[in-house]
């Protein structure tokens, strides 16, 4: 099944962050705050993002019900850890690149130009797609919420079944 709206954002967040990149890349010159920023707000979110993990691998999801449900929230769980880490890995790649882009090696000024237009464009792809964290999060507690009622209810059935049948 294909993700329509994370489709649209992911396209619409390059289509963005590409255009940045091509015109934006001289806002970095000799920019060193715009590169600590850059380095301090992707560090900051990778940090959260790590603590995202770890609550999306909580194996609570899997706990309780039938081996099909476990089976589908298993899955679930794949795709949500594959999409966090690779939300991680564009984070780090926005610190190594505005890292890389602050040491102010010796480049002609096209590679610099190249070198701040790709540390921008991604940093502002990453940002873009921070966007859907809030999102999938809530997502995510209210579907453990679900499933701890339809857990209660269970031992309530059936004790109100077997009441029923006395």
């Amino acid at each position: 099944m294909i993700a329509w709206g994370r489709l649209a954002l992911g396209a619409g967040a390059l289509g963005v962050s590409v255009l940045s990149g091509v015109f934006g890349a001289s806002w970095l010159n000799e920019n060193s705050d715009a590169l600590s920023n850059i380095l301090s707000f992707f560090s900051v979110l990778a940090g959260f993002l790590v603590a995202v993990i770890a609550l999306t691998a909580d194996d609570r999801g899997l706990r309780g019900s039938s081996w099909r449900a476990k089976h589908y929230n298993a899955k679930t769980i794949r795709r949500r850890l594959s999409r966090h880490r690779m939300l991680f890995s564009l984070y780090l790649s926005a610190c190594f690149l505005a890292f890389a882009d602050s040491l102010k090696i010796q480049l002609s000024d096209e590679h610099r130009s190249w070198l701040n237009g790709i540390t921008l464009g991604v940093a502002v792809f990453a940002f873009l797609l921070s966007f859907s964290l809030p999102h999938n999060l809530s997502e995510e507690y209210l579907r453990r919420l679900d499933q701890a009622v339809r857990d209660a209810r269970k031992p309530a059935q059936k004790s109100e079944g077997e009441s029923k049948r006395r």
